[in-house]
C-alpha cells in the first residue's frame, strides 16, 4: 500500500517551517555564545560590539518565533 502523499502546499509550508526552526535553533546557540562572550568581554571597544550582536540576535529570534506563530495559525 502506497504511503499518502501531502499536498505540495503542505509540504512546503512543512519544509518552511522546518527551515525557519532551525534557524531559530542556530540563533539561540548564537545567543548563547554571544552570551558566553560578554562574560569575558574585557574591553569596552570589543564589549560594545558584543552588545550590539546581542540586540541582532534577539531581534533575529523575535523575527523568527514571530514567523513561526503566524505559520502555525494559517
Amino acid at each position: 500500500m502506497p504511503i499518502p502523499m501531502l499536498p505540495v502546499t503542505a509540504r512546503r509550508a512543512a519544509a518552511r517551517r522546518r527551515a525557519l526552526e532551525k534557524d531559530l535553533r542556530q540563533t539561540l546557540a548564537q545567543l548563547k555564545a554571544n552570551d558566553s562572550e560578554f562574560q569575558l568581554a574585557d574591553d569596552g571597544y570589543y564589549l560594545e560590539q558584543v552588545i550590539y550582536e546581542h540586540a541582532a540576535l534577539m531581534c533575529r529570534c523575535s523575527a523568527l518565533l514571530r514567523e513561526l506563530r503566524e505559520e502555525g495559525a494559517a
